[in-house]
């Protein structure tokens, strides 16, 4: 009896043996043969780091992060302060008072 299937793909069997194409583990198919390039496209790097090398990556990144912030305010004498404040968040009823020498410098 002859086969009553209309599909063609089903009904071309020209005694061709299909090899089955088993995947590696971590492997996604990639390459599409005819069809455009933008469908094969190649895999993206597979990551190196754990969650916790990325904490630690992060960490010190916020540990340079305060240790900038800190050396940027930072001060050794009161004239240094005088000089980094900003004088516009005072109150307006705050009078600053300085020596003579002092005004000179500021």
């Amino acid at each position: 009896p002859e086969s009553t299937d209309s599909n063609p793909s089903r009904s071309d069997r020209s005694g061709k043996i299909l090899c089955l194409k088993i995947l590696k583990k971590d492997v996604a198919p990639s390459n599409f043969p005819n069809l455009p390039h933008y469908y094969s496209k190649k895999p993206p790097p597979k990551r190196s780091s754990t969650s916790s090398t990325r904490l630690l990556n992060e960490n010190e990144q916020i540990l340079k992060k305060i240790k900038a912030f800190e050396e940027a305010n930072s001060f050794l004498a009161l004239e240094e302060l005088q000089i980094k404040m900003d004088r516009t968040c005072l109150p307006s009823g705050v009078q600053e008072h300085y020596d003579e020498k002092d005004k000179d410098e500021l």
